[in-house]
């Protein structure tokens, strides 16, 4: 990670942490000329769901709810973020977080302080559907292109737990948490890694030309055999000690707030937020039965407080945590 710009939506942020840029990094104000278009979500009959959420139409920029991991792999690019530029030399790159302006694809990225340099090429990472979608640019002059399925510089590998490093990697290097710097650097190995293994492996296949078009245009496709249903478990399950709000599992699911609502209630009968309560509630009695853990502990776990806790409890069960757990243990002997 010492080579990665975490790269943030606005000069102001980026000038907050400028001591942190690698060796050889900078970054110039470069002013918008225009206004932030926010993007309505926008579904076609392939099932495509968008992930932008802003557009900048005379900068050629786009913001996004999906995280991009990019790399200089040959030259030197001048990528354009937000109000700013983002100088970087071969083996350096930026990870994007969500939400922070980066170009549309129809603007070069060269380096244009180094005439001598007339080239870039770039590769990069983004989370699509049950997996990570990556791809080649290439700039020489005044051509740009890439990402290509026929040229064989774009492919989608289909492995949850690669979307899952790409996706905690952008949570993690927002922090400023002891060993933060550690946890970056080995959760990009393990991407790295990961991506590498499944392609050697001949685990990764190219979408077909209908698909990839529309991931041009920053669109995505669910691309999963499981449920949408199946799909919230899962999230839900594997977060349930945080703040799980519709906005968030919807973002997860590139789906807009109101689709969401929508399809969850219509497959279920219940709101989200009955339905997270009731996760919590089980998750709750499983680790009272099964562990001699203080109800504070249990209460962090499923994503409470304790006197929330308390109030669920004797809600649905009548009784209180506690009470729950001598019921549970008398029965079992």
């Amino acid at each position: 990670m010492r080579d990665i710009v975490v790269a943030r939506p606005s000069l102001r942020e980026m000038l907050a942490v400028e001591d942190d840029l690698p060796q050889g990094v900078s970054i110039t104000h470069k002013p918008l000329k225009s206004k932030r278009t926010l993007v309505k979500e926008r579904n076609s009959r392939q099932n495509f769901r968008s992930v932008l959420v802003a557009r900048w139409p005379k900068d050629g920029l786009n913001s996004s709810r999906v995280a991009i991991l990019m790399f200089v792999i040959g030259g030197k690019v001048a990528i354009p973020l937000g109000d700013y530029t983002l100088r970087c030399a071969p083996y350096q790159g930026a990870l994007i977080l969500p939400g922070t302006p980066h170009p549309d694809g129809t603007q070069l990225c060269l380096d244009n302080l180094d005439p001598k340099t007339r080239f870039c090429d770039m590769l990069s990472f983004r989370t699509l559907g049950d997996g990570v979608w990556g791809w080649i640019n290439h700039s020489r002059g005044e051509r740009h292109w890439g990402g290509g399925v026929q040229a064989g510089e774009g492919c989608y590998i289909r492995n949850l737990q690669a979307r899952k490093y790409l996706e905690t990697l952008a949570e993690e290097a927002q922090k400023r948490h002891p060993y933060s710097r550690e946890m970056c650097d080995d959760l990009l190995r393990l991407f790295i890694t990961l991506i590498l293994r499944e392609i050697q492996e001949q685990r990764s296949y190219q979408p077909p030309p209908l698909r990839s078009a529309a991931l041009s245009l920053g669109a995505s496709s669910s691309l999963q055999e499981q449920s949408f249903v199946a799909r919230v478990e899962e999230y839900v399950r594997d977060n349930l000690n945080k703040n799980l709000s519709i906005d968030r599992v919807a973002n997860y699911l590139f789906m807009s707030r109101v689709s969401f609502t929508r399809q969850f209630r219509a497959a279920t009968g219940k709101t989200f937020n009955e339905y997270v309560t009731e996760c919590r509630l089980e998750a709750a009695k499983v680790l009272l039965q099964s562990t001699e853990w203080p109800i504070n502990r249990i209460s962090a776990l499923v994503g409470v407080t304790p006197a929330r806790l308390r109030i669920l409890f004797q809600q649905h069960e009548k009784i209180t945590p506690g009470e729950y757990r001598r019921k549970a243990a008398d029965y079992s002997t």
